[in-house]
């Protein structure tokens, strides 16, 4: 995008150059395979909004919640434990 702003050639060398004046470490590879990705069609890469998919799918979730509270067993209280009183003086080195 950057190249593209300064109206010059989106090109595995000029992504290079802008990559080390960046001072960032990427493989060699990386910037021929990014200008020919978007060989042609920057404007339409860069101007293209949204499109994505993913969020669906919450409301099953919300529909499983309902459905097991309408399913849910009744709790069955829990026998009382028997609290020991440890305050007595006693403790684990025999004082």
């Amino acid at each position: 995008m950057i190249l593209h702003d300064g109206d010059a050639e989106v090109t595995p060398e000029n992504l290079k150059t802008l990559v080390d004046a960046a001072g960032v470490e990427v493989p060699g590879y990386w910037p021929g395979i990014f200008a020919k990705g978007v060989e042609g069609k920057i404007d339409d890469f860069i101007c293209s909004v949204g499109g994505g998919g993913g969020g669906g799918g919450g409301g099953d979730a919300a529909a499983a919640d309902a459905g097991a509270a309408d399913a849910a067993p009744e709790k069955k209280e829990k026998p009382k434990e028997e609290e020991i009183d440890f305050s007595g003086g006693v403790n684990m080195f025999g004082g």
